[in-house]
C-alpha cells in the first residue's frame, strides 16, 4: 500500500508518472505494484536470490502451464540423481541445516526443475517455490531471521512443501491484475555502482536499508547455498549498505559524515565503538545513495523512501533524519 501511496501523492502533485524504479527492489513488492499498473519499472539490488523472487513477482505467468510443470517436476523426481556439483564447502553447509535425506531429495527437486522447466517465465516462479520451502525443509529455527539450529524440529518433507507452495503461486498469480505493460528489467548490481537506467524515472520508490537492520544476506544463504551463490556469501555481506565486515573505518569515515551522521556515530562511540565504525560505515552508504538517486529521476521528478530509527546502546539511531539531510544536500 505504500507503493500505491506514493504513487497517489505523485498524482496530487501533477507528476505523471510512466517509469518507477527502485533502488533496493529486494523481493519486489515495488516491482510487482509497477507491473499491475502496466508501468515501466527498472530496479537493482545486490542479492541474487532477491532478484529472483522480484523477477517471479513481476513476471506474468500461464498458471496452467506452472501448475503442469510443477507436477511433472513431482512425478520426476525419483528418476533424478540429485548430483549438484556443490563445492566441498557448500555441500558440507547444506548438509548442516538438511541432513543427508533431505539434502538428496532436495538436490533431485532441483534437477527435475531444470529439466522440466529449463526456460519461460514459469522457471523463475519455480525456482522462487523451491527457495521458500528451503527453511521449512531444514533445522532452522522456525521464525528465526537469524540461523539458528533447532534440533528438536522436524524438517517438512520437500515434494509435500513444493508441490504447496506452487499452489500459492499459482493461486497469486491468478488473483494478480496483469495488463498490458513493459517488462520489468531487473539488475544484479550495488546501487553504488549500476548504470542509470536508459531513460530516467519519474519516479522512485524505495524501502531503504535501516542502520541496525536484519542482514538479508543471511536471511536468503540457505537459499543462495542452493542455487549456486554459496562461494559469493562472504563478499556479498562485505558489499552490501552499511556492512560490517567492510572493515572499522571510523577513523577515516567520521569524516565525510554529514551533520546528523556525526551527532548520532560520535553519540554510539563511548558505548560501542564496534557498532559506532558500522554506523558510520552505512551513515556514508546512504549518502552515496542518496547523490546516486539525483542520477536516475527526471527533473521534476519524485523519490520517496521508506526508513524507520532504532535504538542502539540507549541511543536513537536517527536513520530518516540522516537520509532526510543526505537528500537534501544531494
Amino acid at each position: 500500500f505504500l507503493t500505491g501511496r506514493a504513487l497517489d501523492y505523485a498524482a496530487q502533485v501533477g507528476l505523471h508518472v510512466r517509469r518507477i524504479g527502485d533502488l533496493f527492489c529486494g523481493c519486489g513488492t515495488v516491482a510487482h505494484e509497477a507491473r499491475r499498473r502496466g508501468l515501466a519499472f527498472w530496479g537493482c539490488d545486490i542479492n541474487p536470490v532477491a532478484i529472483l523472487i522480484a523477477q517471479a513477482k513481476c513476471t506474468p505467468m500461464d498458471v496452467a502451464t506452472l501448475l503442469a510443470r510443477a507436477e511433472a517436476i513431482v512425478r520426476r523426481v525419483p528418476s533424478e540423481k540429485g548430483s549438484r556439483g556443490h563445492s566441498p564447502a557448500a555441500r558440507a553447509y547444506l548438509l548442516r541445516w538438511h541432513g543427508a535425506d533431505h539434502y538428496a531429495e532436495l538436490a533431485r527437486l532441483l534437477d527435475a526443475i531444470d529439466a522440466e522447466a529449463p526456460e519461460g517465465p514459469e522457471r523463475a516462479g519455480l525456482l522462487c517455490a523451491f527457495s521458500s520451502i528451503l527453511k521449512s525443509c531444514s533445522r532452522w529455527r522456525a521464525w528465526s531471521a537469524k540461523p539458528s539450529i533447532d534440533e528438536a524440529k522436524a524438517p517438512a518433507p520437500p515434494l509435500q512443501a513444493f508441490a504447496a507452495a506452487c499452489e500459492r503461486l499459482a493461486q497469486a498469480h491468478a488473483s494478480a491484475q496483469w495488463p498490458p505493460g513493459p517488462e520489468a528489467h531487473l539488475a544484479l548490481a550495488d546501487v553504488r555502482q549500476v548504470e542509470p537506467p536508459a531513460q530516467r524515472l519519474q519516479t522512485l520508490i524505495c524501502s531503504a536499508p535501516y542502520g541496525t537492520s536484519v542482514d538479508y544476506v543471511e536471511l536468503h544463504q540457505l537459499s543462495a547455498a542452493w542455487l549456486g551463490h554459496h562461494d559469493q556469501l562472504t563478499r556479498l555481506r562485505r558489499e552490501s549498505i552499511g556492512s560490517r565486515l567492510a572493515g572499522t573505518r571510523f577513523a577515516s569515515s567520521h569524516g565525510q559524515l554529514n551533520a546528523v551522521g556525526r551527532q548520532v556515530a560520535f553519540a554510539l562511540l563511548p558505548r560501542d565503538p564496534a557498532a559506532a565504525a558500522a554506523l558510520s560505515n552505512y551513515f556514508v552508504d546512504m549518502q552515496q545513495v542518496a547523490a546516486r538517486a539525483l542520477e536516475f529521476v527526471t527533473p521534476d521528478g519524485l523519490a520517496v523512501f521508506v526508513v524507520g530509527n532504532a535504538q542502539l546502546r540507549g541511543v536513537t539511531i536517527d536513520n530518516a533524519a540522516h537520509l532526510t539531510e543526505a537528500l537534501l544536500e544531494a
